[in-house]
């Protein structure tokens, strides 16, 4: 050869300078006359499909990550998270959840909790509730208050039981207090009338024989 030229941008000289070789996957040059090509920085990747090799690198999208070897994009797993040009999955908030290749998370709503996994907002269970967004926990209903359980989305308050009722242990359920006894709103105990008074059941009072 009566002249060298230089090796293009996306390809590098080999050692005894007689070829020119495209960059490998996750790597890249942008400039001509290299003898050697950049990793990826992290966030982007380089496939190395083309045959005259990557000029740049491209940043994985939103809810996708690079590979440790910079060659493709992987999806988020489920309860994980990612913005533009990230190389980790971070694990969601408290009380968040996401489903895979997700570009964030999402609280969970009142009346509901987030699994341990952050996969699944679950509904709070009979006797309990939450009135906040983004919990970890739903909490009990206090003495003579319940929760019945029975909506899909949970309860978000906890509901008095009505004079003559109380709370059964569990707080699911209000339940009627036994003829001689008593109770007022929101017990969780049904008193004893006094000496010489009488109730049927489910009674808010007794009434003098």
């Amino acid at each position: 050869a009566s002249a060298c030229h230089a090796c293009a941008a996306g390809s590098f000289s080999n050692e005894e300078a007689t070829e020119c070789l495209p960059c490998a996957a996750g790597s890249y040059t942008s400039e001509v006359g290299q003898m050697t090509c950049k990793e990826c920085a992290s966030g982007y990747v380089a496939d190395g499909l083309s045959s005259s090799g990557s000029q740049t690198c491209e940043a994985c999208s939103p809810g996708k990550v690079s590979s440790p070897n910079r060659t493709a994009c992987l999806d988020c797993a489920a309860g994980r998270y990612s913005e533009s040009s990230w190389d980790t999955c971070w694990r969601c908030p408290s009380g968040a959840v996401s489903a895979a290749a997700a570009s964030a998370c999402h609280a969970c709503a009142a009346g509901s909790f987030s699994n341990e996994e952050a996969t699944e907002c679950l509904p709070c269970a009979a006797g309990s509730y939450t009135s906040e967004v983004g919990q970890m926990t739903c909490k009990e209903c206090a003495s003579g208050y319940v929760a019945d359980g029975l909506s899909s989305s949970g309860s978000q308050t906890c509901e008095a039981c009505s004079p003559g009722k109380v709370s059964s242990p569990n707080r699911t359920a209000c339940l009627d207090c036994a003829a001689g006894r008593y109770s007022e709103s929101s017990w969780d105990t049904c008193w004893r009338c006094p000496s010489g008074a009488v109730s049927a059941a489910a009674a808010s009072a007794c009434h003098a024989c």
